[in-house]
């Protein structure tokens, strides 16, 4: 019995092999193959901007291949059993955060992936009211002081439905109310990021 190897490099998407051997008794004998190839499976990453510290974001691969797929990430996250494309990752960056995948694999064999998903991090604002309760008398009116943290301009919604946009960290408004009331931040946002205030005062 002998053994020989052909090496070859496809060129198409299927092959075809045929052999053919001839014995000195002039018997011959012959075969046929049709070899089908499947392409490198490739993966391309979208996604990124500016997320709210606290704040969760989405990834997407668009994936070419055969199913299932498996892919590693540049922060070492391993995904595998994927079924479908897009893939999908939730991340929560804390920081100015880059993600990217270093190696697909589908159900035949590895590829490689392109583009990246960054994201900026950005500082939840907040709304604290410091004003103490106050009396005044009817006609009388009162000033309300609010402290205001975290990355601006601030835009701020009150309780009663006014809404103004300021940039310094100090917010002052003045009340002339008819009757007691009581006044409350709902609501501050900075552009990206919005969340309730604290505190009120009547």
């Amino acid at each position: 019995t002998t053994t020989s190897a052909v090496l070859f490099t496809p060129t198409g998407p299927t092959v075809t092999l045929g052999v053919t051997v001839t014995l000195a008794t002039t018997c011959t004998a012959s075969s046929i193959r049709v070899v089908s190839l499947s392409p490198a499976p490739s993966g391309v990453v979208s996604g990124g901007g500016t997320v709210c510290s606290g704040s969760d974001a989405t990834i997407q691969v668009a994936l070419t291949g055969t199913a299932p797929y498996r892919l590693t990430w540049s922060d070492g996250v391993v995904q595998s059993g994927l079924a479908s494309t897009p893939a999908q990752r939730t991340v929560w960056p804390t920081t100015l955060t880059t993600y990217s995948v270093t190696s697909v694999q589908d159900a035949v064999c590895s590829g490689t992936a392109s583009g990246s998903a960054t994201f900026d991090v950005v500082a939840a604002p907040s709304a604290v009211m410091t004003s103490p309760d106050t009396t005044i008398f009817p006609g009388g009116s009162a000033t309300l002081t609010v402290r205001l943290d975290g990355e601006g301009p601030y835009t701020v919604t009150w309780s009663d439905g006014l809404v103004e946009t300021v940039a310094d960290p100090e917010l002052t408004r003045t009340v002339s109310p008819a009757a007691t009331r009581e006044y409350a931040i709902s609501s501050v946002r900075n552009g990206t990021c919005s969340v309730p205030g604290v505190g009120s005062t009547f």
